[in-house]
């Protein structure tokens, strides 16, 4: 996956069942993980490790010095939008989805 240098803004309209239950915080790519929630999130200065869903009922922010380790893998959802910038790093698995209601 190549990270661009400038900051990206990402949203849209794809909606699957594992968005919209916000009961869940498994999907078919990472499978089921530990969960972090929140109105709008800024994600920095962290490596994660293992399965991690990040959920925002507004938006979330990833960067600078936010990094997806080898063989983690990690989610995003959020309602509005989610921001990554320059500093975030994928070396394992990352998907994202805007949650439609």
């Amino acid at each position: 996956m190549k990270i661009h240098e400038e900051a990206c803004q990402c949203d849209g309209e794809e909606v699957n069942q594992y968005a919209t239950d916000p009961t869940n915080s498994a999907s078919p790519l990472c499978g089921a993980g530990s969960l972090e929630q929140g109105d709008s999130m800024a994600l920095m200065d962290e490596s994660v490790t293992g399965v991690k869903h990040y959920r925002a009922s507004q938006s979330i922010s990833a960067g600078p010095a936010f990094v997806i380790t080898s063989g983690s893998c990690v989610r995003f959802s959020a309602a509005g939008t989610i921001w990554l910038q320059a500093g975030f790093r994928v070396d394992g698995t990352f998907e994202a989805n805007i949650e439609i209601e």
